[in-house]
């Protein structure tokens, strides 16, 4: 089971920061998703603050590429690696290291079981934290109003840097995203929509709105039906996948 999310209807989820009320100085932000349309904006997490205004991102662009982002214009721009409906399944990351620099992005095809990694994009600097009131939000930014269009299995932020070898450990099961200890971690295995996400690292970032989205019953290549025991009872879920 994973979330489809549909850019003609407008939906996306809602959550509350929990710890994700971060900047960019040192960053990760990851996705195993499958794009359904190409040519357009389309936003997989953003942090926003009370205004909703963008703050720390992660998008696929217009022409096709991967993008990240600390505010408006302060940004990787369209140079990003290429984002492909055509890729399929992919893992997806985004990460920036502290000052203005360049971030680094990485993707890997399940279907060809191939690895991008690359210093690609414009360099741009830690910007600032979403704040008191802020939310975190997957599927919509509010500021430009850019929708998924997306088959989404788990997003997952960092409030650090994460290096190529651990990067790769996250294309081989769920648990090495847990054991690299994310800041927050939303899985989308629920068996339909009207049960709450919850944000498995436990720090609280958990769901409190949603406007549509559909449990989509198709077969992911991963396994991802073991999650740790030791993640906090209130918040553990069997996994997903078969």
């Amino acid at each position: 089971m994973v979330r489809r999310f549909t850019q003609a209807s407008s939906e996306y989820i809602i959550f509350g920061l929990g710890s994700c009320n971060i900047d960019c100085d040192g960053i990760t932000i990851a996705t195993i998703a499958k794009k359904v349309t190409d040519g357009s904006w389309q936003t997989i997490i953003t942090g926003q603050t009370s205004g909703a205004l963008n703050r720390f991102q992660m998008q696929f662009t217009d022409v096709n590429t991967l993008f990240m982002g600390a505010a408006n214009g302060d940004d990787s721009g369209s140079g990003g690696i290429a984002a492909a409906l055509a890729d399929g399944w992919c893992l997806y990351v985004v990460s920036k290291d502290t000052g203005t620099v360049q971030p680094r992005m990485h993707k890997f095809v399940y279907s060809t079981k191939t690895w991008t990694h690359a210093t690609q994009g414009t360099a741009f600097t830690n910007g600032t934290a979403p704040g008191v009131g802020g939310s975190i939000k997957i599927g919509r930014n509010d500021e430009f109003g850019e929708y998924a269009n997306a088959d989404v299995a788990v997003v997952g932020v960092w409030d650090s840097f994460l290096t190529d070898a651990q990067v790769e450990l996250l294309a081989q099961s769920i648990r090495n995203w847990s054991t690299l200890t994310p800041t927050g971690l939303w899985i989308f295995n629920q068996p339909d929509v009207t049960t709450t996400v919850k944000d498995y690292t436990g720090n609280g970032a958990d769901q409190t709105a949603r406007t549509g989205t559909t449990a989509n019953d198709v077969v992911v290549p991963f396994s991802v039906r073991s999650i740790s025991n030791n993640l906090r009872p209130s918040v553990f879920v069997p996994g997903i996948g078969r």
